[in-house]
């Protein structure tokens, strides 16, 4: 009786051996993390498709539409030298980013 030689290498295909609809496709994400700086409660609504956000206090964290995110990653308070804050805070910042 022959003997087979089994190799864990023999089985793996070559990349020419897979078809286009072995492949994975990579998309973007559909919603990301955002985090409130502000220290109060925010409602934000999304500039793309109107959903609305609520924050209720500072660092409260909501799910985003990725198509909303940037424009709200953009909105800054705090710019105004007679309240004593000369410099721009965010009032977003993205979790895990």
């Amino acid at each position: 009786m022959e003997k087979r030689s089994i190799n864990k290498w023999d089985s793996i295909m070559k990349d020419d051996e897979f078809s286009e609809e072995d492949q994975v496709k990579l998309e973007s994400p559909t919603s990301v993390w955002l985090r409130s700086q502000y220290p109060d409660k925010v409602i934000a609504v999304g500039s793309v498709t109107g959903n609305r956000y609520v924050f209720d206090r500072g660092g409260s964290e909501a799910l985003v539409d990725s198509r909303d995110a940037p424009e709200m990653l953009g909105k800054i308070h705090g710019m105004n030298p007679c309240c004593g804050r000369a410099i721009p805070m965010y009032y977003f910042t993205e979790v895990g980013g």
